[in-house]
């Protein structure tokens, strides 16, 4: 069988490592001229950084076992730090409402707390959409405080205009009173603790691309998908390009975990308008990712915080340190502030020394810069399909997309962006070999 996948990212990786060890002739085609995609990174002056805050929760065994071969070994367990930036105070997330005690916000406590009880107290409605659905498990005030203007940061959108499918997703599903009495009585989640390659997450997906290969499969690094030629509902080949050098990939079966949208316009012959227009209208929204090498031993102790602030430029940091000392210089430590925009916007267009001081000014207003003497060197990265956005109605359109889809029996879709699915690393990996197994190529993957 010859097998083509396109896309090298987490997924793609996954799903072509188990095809080639299955014994299927493997080629996986990636635009970037490295592996992994959005789960990538870059090492630059002694710095290590991840694209964006990236860590590994997982109970499934077969997968932890995977990981922990393509990163040789090298892989850290990490008690996670999160918190949220709220009124200039940093609290525990999940929310804890000793926090909002202690932290002196005695209001915002009994609001949230008497909100809460009302919401659990009151029948659930007919649920839709994000805001109704956050409202009737946490109540109005923490999703007016925090949930709300939090995911309308990050969407760009109304939160009524959201699904609820991405607070299934995203939110963790136990009430803020659960998550007190656990940490009273000192009871640990076993989702608190995290996995994390000692040298960034980077190592990941390079570990899966020499898997890969060492399994007979071939990565193709700087090659674009062009198109996909079809012949009585069926793929026949892949066109492949990088700069003026075209390749034909002849193919008995494809996966794709590109964006629907790309797949759509790779068809040839070209699919029917209406499944078109539902691919377009699957919105993705785009990443500025502005990284600083500091001049300090650590800036915070957390892993990431999130800010829901409209007047703060960023929606969330992640700190390289409090991951793995070995991703910054002795004495240093690196911030990586990700800011949520769309293609083409003004936040996207802002040249790059912009974006870095207004990062470095809010840095300094919320108080985690001390002075911009502190910050050594900056880096900009953009990224235009960062996370799908999940609109009421999106289930409709990716259906029709899918249905259009399945009349091509040798073409599959997985992974965030080839099936427009909001998921995990983990859960990343295991759908890639989930594909594998349920197309009856299964194979001993652990040593």
């Amino acid at each position: 069988m010859r097998a083509v996948v396109l896309g090298g990212g987490i997924a793609g990786l996954a799903v072509g490592s188990a095809l080639a060890r299955a014994g299927a002739d493997t080629t996986v085609v990636e635009a970037a001229p490295f592996p992994g995609g959005l789960a990538s990174g870059f090492r630059e002056r002694g710095y290590t950084f991840d694209f964006f805050s990236h860590r590994l929760w997982t109970r499934d065994s077969e997968v932890l076992r995977l990981v922990e071969r393509w990163v040789d070994g090298r892989l850290l367990v990490r008690r996670k730090i999160s918190r949220i930036l709220l009124e200039g105070k940093l609290y525990n997330y999940p929310i804890d409402v000793r926090d909002l005690l202690l932290g002196g916000s005695l209001p915002l406590a009994l609001r949230s707390i008497l909100g809460y009880a009302a919401a659990r107290l009151t029948p659930e409605p007919t649920l839709g959409d994000f805001r109704a659905f956050m409202v009737s498990r946490y109540g109005s005030p923490l999703f007016e405080t925090f949930f709300g203007p939090y995911t309308e940061k990050l969407c760009g959108c109304s939160s009524s205009e959201i699904s609820m499918d991405l607070a299934l997703g995203a939110v963790p599903q136990t009430g803020i009173l659960t998550q007190f009495v656990h940490r009273l009585t000192g009871r640990v989640d076993p989702w608190d603790d995290f996995y994390y390659p000692a040298g960034g997450f980077l190592e990941l997906p390079e570990g899966m691309a020499r898997d890969l290969v060492r399994c007979g499969g071939k990565l193709l690094l700087g090659h674009a998908v062009k198109a996909l030629h079809c012949r009585d509902g069926r793929v026949v080949s892949v066109e492949a390009s990088s700069g003026p050098r075209t390749l034909e990939l002849p193919a008995n079966l494809v996966v794709s975990t590109i964006p629907l949208a790309a797949l759509l316009r790779a068809l040839d012959p070209a699919p029917a308008p209406e499944a078109m227009k539902a691919a377009a209208a699957l919105r993705h929204r785009a990443m500025v990712a502005v990284y600083l090498g500091i001049r300090r031993e650590r800036v915070s102790e957390d892993h990431w915080i999130y800010v829901s602030d409209p007047a703060i430029s960023f929606n969330r940091l992640s700190e390289t340190a409090n991951y793995s000392e070995t991703m910054a210089p002795p004495g240093c430590t690196g911030i990586c502030a990700e800011i949520a925009c769309d293609a083409g916007d003004a936040v996207w267009t802002q040249d790059d020394a912009a974006q870095s001081r207004r990062v470095v000014d809010d840095l300094l207003k919320i108080g985690l810069l001390r002075s911009r003497d502190e910050v050594e060197a900056t880096w900009v990265r953009r990224f235009s399909g960062a996370y799908p956005v999940y609109r009421v109605g999106y289930r409709e359109h990716l259906a029709l997309v899918a249905a259009h889809l399945r009349a091509i029996d040798n073409l599959e879709i997985c992974g965030r962006q080839g099936a427009f699915w909001y998921g995990s690393t983990a859960q990343g990996i295991r759908q890639g070999l989930d594909l594998a197994d349920r197309l009856g190529l299964a194979a001993a993957r652990a040593a």
